[in-house]
């Protein structure tokens, strides 16, 4: 569709049903005009959100329809053009209309996930959404006509799939409201990951965050993984630290980034630092025992080409992987990899797992498949989530290959 997967700079025609948005996407922050029009909806997603893929998208009049209507327990605002269409579903808690202010603890709206007292909300598009979702939304306009029918809203809200850490932003505008598409808000921008020498003096970087006023802030980094390392100015922008050395070729560091402005709004971000020697690379082994079913005794090494790579979470909140190796016979690589209770996979060790569709009897157990060359085993076995940014590295024990 025109205009979908980027952002685009246009000056929009008035009419009622529109959702324009102008904004430019630089250095990973959003810039928009100051003023809004008619009706507006700017859908931003974190790299691994499963709802918006990652990406972000504009949608406007010219590639889409505008509606709104009742929900059980709230409203909906409707973007569509068929097959494709978004929705936007927010209500107050206990089906309260809703009012201005900030709704926190957000539950996915009118489901049995939504708990009494809590706010409901659910944005889901391009055939995706959540089972169970978490998140905020505040509003910043919003009014009724004389028989209950919705004429203008104002809604910034951040939605978390199942327990998923990365974000999917909506910053919508509907209706006559005169409120701009972004209100500036406090945010912490630790700056960009970084790979590193071991022993090399590094200095983190949190000087582009910005305050809600545009006033000054005040900086707390913590670290929260990784080997111990001694923060020198911690409570500055700009801290440093020395690199420590890896005892494998390389380790990742994450810290903590926590700004407060003036009004004690506070917001966080985290940043990864890689201390290596080596260049980081993708690259997928697999090395199977003689007698393996599934790997029967090969040994496939080499440097990922994105073009043979797919990879993506699935319904279950898990990862599918798909890997075609090269060769005068291609082979494929198939790897699925749930946590249990259908809880994003994350760093650590995974014992006791389970092939889908044969989990154990409790469910609780996590769950993964292997298969090459067609061939696949019944299998419980373990696989452990090893930490490297942006990326994933899975290793997988027996009976099965290791990834």
């Amino acid at each position: 569709m025109p205009g979908m997967g980027g952002i685009s700079s246009r000056a929009c025609v008035p009419r009622v049903t529109r959702i324009c948005a102008l904004a430019a996407v630089l250095g990973g922050s959003l810039i928009f005009a100051a003023t809004a029009t008619a009706s507006e909806v700017l859908v931003v997603s974190d790299a691994g959100d499963y709802v918006g893929d990652g990406q972000t998208y504009d949608l406007t009049s010219s590639n889409g329809t505008v509606s709104e209507q009742a929900v059980s327990g709230g409203i909906q605002i409707q973007w569509q053009n068929l097959p494709s269409s978004w929705a936007f579903n927010f209500g107050g808690p206990n089906g309260a209309p809703l009012q201005l202010g900030t709704y926190s603890g957000a539950q996915r709206l009118g489901t049995s996930f939504q708990q009494p007292g809590h706010p409901g909300m659910d944005i889901s598009g391009l055939g995706r959404g959540c089972n169970q979702l978490s998140g905020s939304f505040i509003v910043r306009d919003v009014a009724y006509d004389a028989t209950g029918l919705l004429t203008r809203l104002a809604v910034d809200a951040t939605q978390y799939c199942e327990t998923s850490a990365r974000a999917l932003h909506v910053y919508l505008r509907y209706g006559s409201t005169t409120v701009a598409l972004l209100v500036p808000q406090t945010t912490a921008k630790p700056g960009a990951d970084q790979q590193v020498a071991p022993g090399a003096a590094t200095t983190l970087d949190g000087s582009q965050s910005v305050a809600q006023d545009g006033g000054a802030l005040s900086y707390s980094w913590s670290q929260v993984y990784g080997p111990p390392v001694q923060l020198v100015g911690a409570t500055t922008a700009k801290p440093s630290f020395v690199a420590p050395v890896p005892s494998a070729e390389w380790l990742v560091l994450v810290f903590q980034l926590v700004v407060t402005d003036s009004e004690g709004t506070t917001a966080t971000a985290t940043v990864d630092v890689v201390v290596s020697s080596n260049h980081p690379q993708s690259e997928i082994r697999i090395v199977s025992s003689a007698g393996d079913p599934v790997g029967q005794g090969v040994v496939l090494d080499e440097t990922v080409s994105t073009s043979k790579l797919t990879l993506m979470r699935d319904a279950y909140n898990g990862i599918d992987l798909s890997y075609v190796f090269g060769g005068a016979t291609p082979e494929t690589l198939q790897f699925h990899a749930a946590a249990p209770d259908d809880a994003a996979v994350a760093l650590g060790r995974y014992p006791l797992a389970y092939r889908y569709p044969f989990f154990a009897p409790s469910g609780k157990q996590p769950g993964n498949c292997k298969q090459e060359q067609s061939h696949g085993c019944r299998l419980r076995n373990r696989f452990s989530v090893n930490p490297v940014p942006s990326a994933l590295d899975i290793a997988m024990s027996p009976p099965c290959a290791r990834l």
